[in-house]
């Protein structure tokens, strides 16, 4: 269940491990990439997407754009603001596809009102 001790504690150990395999840039990318393809709390989404955005390839997208897909779907609970998606999509420019056209045009087309109603 989001919000509680456990989902909490594993973020945090999620965390932890990325942090610790920053030495090994390979294994770090990879430890995000796998971060990406299951459901987290926002921290551990973006300093997966950060790690990868500092040096986007073409093995990033899949997840990338599966996490972008996952925030979409639920938008005002996973990703109020669109901070996430808008990194992820910052992270895909680089490397961008064909395929990723049509992420685009939805993200341009996203109107999110906030709570003062801006």
């Amino acid at each position: 269940m989001p919000g509680s001790a456990s989902s909490r504690a594993a973020a945090r150990r999620a965390l932890d491990r990325l942090r610790a395999l920053r030495p090994d840039p390979e294994a770090a990318r990879a430890f995000a990439r796998e971060l990406l393809t299951v459901p987290a709390d926002p921290e551990t989404l973006l300093a997966a997407v950060e790690l990868l955005a500092a040096a986007p390839a073409p093995a990033d997208l899949a997840p990338l754009r599966a996490a972008f897909a996952w925030l979409a779907a639920a938008p005002k609970r996973r990703d109020p603001g669109t901070l996430l998606r808008a990194r992820i999509l910052d992270a895909i420019a680089p490397v961008a596809t064909g395929e990723d056209l049509d992420l685009a045009r939805a993200a341009l087309s996203t109107v999110e009102r906030t709570v003062n109603g801006s």
